[in-house]
């Protein structure tokens, strides 16, 4: 998907975010069907539908990959971590300098600090993580979903984004008015 943003501004073409993840959806399935029925696969899917779909209505990523993937979380492995939202707050907003620091690390001689300082903060991520998987009511064991649950949860969910949606939108016109 990085990749298609690059050749878009190469190229002087928009980028659009849900032509982007259908495209390399469709390319990986193609190449590989059996993604199709692996839980990362639908799950880091599900989580960039979420952030383009969801997240411009509720103004926060970790609440929008939360409700995008809540299902299918519970398909694959029939609890949820109840302090997954909460910790998206934090590793959410530093993957992008985690990313940047990287990338300047492979590439640029002579900062390989910035690649060693990746690492250590991808350690402490996690281990705040497993801190956290210690915690009291550190997960939500409901179970597996039956299909039509699936089908009325993401029809609830559209139902209520569009509610949302329709009055974000009335707000702005009486502001504007």
């Amino acid at each position: 998907m990085f990749l298609l943003r690059m050749l878009a501004v190469l190229w002087g073409r928009t980028y659009d975010l849900l032509t982007a993840v259908s495209v390399m959806a469709c390319g990986m399935l193609c190449l590989i069907p059996v993604y199709g029925l692996n839980s990362g696969f639908w799950l880091s899917f599900g989580s960039i539908l979420g952030i383009g779909l969801i997240m411009p209505i509720v103004d926060s990523a970790g609440i929008a990959i939360l409700l995008a993937t809540l299902p299918l979380t519970l398909l694959f492995y029939y609890e949820v971590p109840t302090y997954a939202t909460l910790l998206n707050l934090i590793v959410i907003p530093a993957m992008a300098p985690i990313l940047f620091f990287g990338m300047a690390a492979m590439l640029l001689p002579g900062l390989g600090i910035l690649g060693t300082v990746d690492v250590l903060l991808l350690r402490l991520f996690e281990n705040i993580c497993l801190l956290a998987r210690r915690l009291p009511f550190s997960k939500w064991n409901p179970g597996c979903p039956r299909a039509w649950q699936v089908v009325i949860y993401y029809s609830l969910l559209a139902g209520i984004l569009w509610l949302v949606w329709k009055l974000k939108e009335r707000r702005k016109e009486k502001a504007a008015q």
